[in-house]
This record gives C-alpha cells, structure tokens and sequence, in this order.
C-alpha cells in the first residue's frame, strides 16, 4: 500500500503508537517538517 501512495506523490510517515502518545511534540515535529518540504 505504501508503495501505491507513494506512486501517486504522496509521502508516508510511520509512527509507532507510544511514540504519538507519549512524545506528541517530537511526532507533530517530523509531520511539521514534511509539511514545509512540500
């Protein structure tokens, strides 16, 4: 599936759950800095 996205332009980021939950501001830094990429 990720290969099918990535076809089309898009970028997959992967997050293991305890890493969203108990460090939100170190995941919402990766999502900030793959957002200005763009």
């Amino acid at each position: 599936m990720r290969s099918g996205l990535t076809t089309h332009g898009f970028k997959v980021l992967r997050f293991w759950n305890h890493d969203v939950f108990q460090q939100t501001s170190s995941a919402l830094e990766v999502i900030m800095s793959a957002l200005l990429l763009c």
